[in-house]
């Protein structure tokens, strides 16, 4: 983003690095170039050429968020992750970056479609967008507000690479001011060749689906309430927990 209120500058060496001359553009994993729409080979929606056959690639690392946590102030997210290699490696020339997305900003979009309907008006992909004005308003999911770590945190792997084996790293990220709504961000842990920048694999998790409650009280007993590897965790003496579904039946 560049110019409106989605932009962050964390991302600037991203831009540079990354990025091609001018808007709009893409850029998948840090390897593979294009355009939004057609992709690196061109034709109707064929980023999803680029976006199959980067999931088709094999991968020698496996990232997993182990556990994650909101502190009670919402200003710190902490947050711990797992990797583990296929391959043999005498260092670790990888490292762990972080990268905070936000859901449901709304902002104003310039429409470059509108003035080629005649073009895309059949277009099953962009048809739609002929119908709009030139300038519309528009919610945008997975906007960054937050990188840390262009390259990989310093010191986030290290050591020798032995298949198999799994290498943990633990961070605190400070929520930065820009972000609206905490319950609608995720958080993203990538995987990072620190020669090539490339991303080579990653993991994400929404922090409303974790929980910045560490003690509730209740007839002067503690319950502890913990989210790990996905699990809700929950302990306490002499208390009864129940459990509803998101339609409200009791587990």
């Amino acid at each position: 983003h560049s110019g409106d209120n989605m932009q962050a500058a964390d991302f600037n060496d991203v831009l540079a690095y990354f990025a091609g001359t001018g808007f709009p553009y893409c850029n998948l994993n840090r390897a593979v170039y294009g355009d939004p729409y057609g992709g690196s080979r061109g034709g109707d929606m064929g980023i999803d050429n680029d976006v199959n056959d980067i999931f088709a690639r094999p991968t020698e690392a496996i990232l997993s968020i182990d556990n994650m946590s909101l502190s009670e102030d919402k200003k710190t997210i902490n947050i711990t992750t797992s990797t583990s290699f296929s391959i043999n490696c005498d260092d670790t020339p990888y490292g762990i970056s972080y990268v905070l997305t936000e859901d449901g900003i709304t902002g104003s979009q310039y429409n470059y479609f509108a003035m080629y309907a005649s073009d895309y008006a059949k277009n099953p992909y962009l048809g739609h967008l002929t119908k709009l004005g030139t300038y519309y308003k528009a919610t945008f999911n997975h906007v960054g507000r937050a990188l840390y770590g262009t390259w990989g945190v310093e010191g986030s792997l290290s050591g020798a690479i032995v298949p198999g084996e799994t290498k943990t790293h633990t961070y605190d990220i400070v929520v930065p001011e820009n972000i609206k709504d905490i319950n609608n961000v995720h958080v993203v842990a990538m995987l990072v060749d620190n020669k090539t920048g490339e991303i080579i694999n990653a993991a994400s998790m929404k922090v409303a689906d974790v929980t910045a409650i560490k003690n509730v009280f209740g007839n002067n007993q503690a319950a502890t309430i913990d989210v790990e590897a996905g699990s809700l965790h929950i302990s306490a003496a002499n208390a009864v927990a129940t459990v509803y579904t998101a339609d409200g039946r009791t587990v």
